[in-house]
């Protein structure tokens, strides 16, 4: 870990493969409630992998591929909002975050 240079992490529709709660990171979380590959257990089994302070960010109604643009995958759920909206709200999470650590929040 690089902590002299990195100091926030952003997971999008994952979470970490082992304990980082110990590092001096801040950390948002964000996922989509239909989520059919990062599905919504797994990500709140993944809290006590992360820092105490972590923000986590459920979209409703937003789904595993439409955090990207590479299609459909398989076992995934079938999104209730728009790839925009779900979009918007992805990108207005991860700014809070790069707000908070440049002292802009």
């Amino acid at each position: 870990m690089h902590s002299d240079v990195v100091t926030g992490l952003v997971l999008w529709a994952s979470f970490p493969a082992g304990d980082i709660s110990g590092l001096p990171l801040q950390v948002v979380s964000v996922s989509g409630s239909l989520d059919g590959l990062a599905v919504p257990d797994d990500i709140a089994a993944s809290r006590p992998l992360l820092p105490a302070d972590t923000t986590f960010v459920t979209i409703e109604g937003g789904n595993h591929a439409q955090f990207g643009y590479y299609g459909d995958q398989a076992g995934d759920n079938t999104a209730s909002i728009s790839r925009d909206e779900q979009q918007a709200q992805t990108v207005a999470a991860t700014q809070a975050l790069l707000d908070q650590l440049s002292g802009a929040s």
